[in-house]
């Protein structure tokens, strides 16, 4: 197993949401309405697992693996990651702010700054990244690595978190029917 492996299929779900998201917007756009619920779940659903646990494990364990085998941070790979993760974070803010006051405008412009931020931030870590770390990692740091992956995600997230916000994805998917 790729150290890297689960981070990837992660990306995938996350690109699932970012869908979800455009398909609100050009509804807007369009003028139908879209259930402020919707937006206030994918907010949640990205802060919890887009942000606690998939930006978590590369924040936590990760990142500083790879700091530790010569990857610098500052001027780096690793430095743009963490910027765009905050930048990521100020959005979902934008985001909630919209739903909760009703400022569609807001929550578009947020929202498709999100959408195309994250994309792009996707590629850079699968692209880039990524392989790098896969090739870093030796077989020992690798393991450490993954172990450490799933004690965020039962420590952090809970027993059975994962399970529970694929199923609220399903649920957002529902409001885009």
């Amino acid at each position: 197993m790729r150290v890297t492996e689960e981070l990837v299929h992660e990306h995938e779900v996350i690109k699932r949401l970012l869908g979800l998201l455009e398909t609100a917007c050009r509804r807007l756009d369009d003028g139908k309405e879209v259930d402020m619920d919707f937006f206030h779940g994918s907010v949640s659903f990205l802060r919890q697992f887009a942000d606690t646990c998939h930006h978590g494990k590369e924040e936590k364990v990760l990142f500083p693996e790879l700091e530790r085998v010569g990857v610098p941070v500052d001027g780096g790979p690793i430095g743009q990651m963490l910027t765009e993760h905050e930048r990521g974070r100020k959005l979902i803010a934008a985001i909630e702010d919209g739903a909760d006051h009703h400022r569609l405008t807001q929550i578009k412009e947020a929202a498709r700054s999100y959408v195309n931020m994250l994309r792009d931030h996707i590629v850079k870590e699968n692209e880039v990244l990524f392989p790098l770390a896969d090739k870093l990692m030796i077989e020992e740091k690798g393991e450490k690595v993954i172990a450490e992956f799933e004690r965020i995600e039962v420590d952090v997230m809970g027993e059975g978190a994962h399970e529970k916000l694929l199923g609220e994805l399903d649920r957002l998917a529902d409001y885009m029917k």
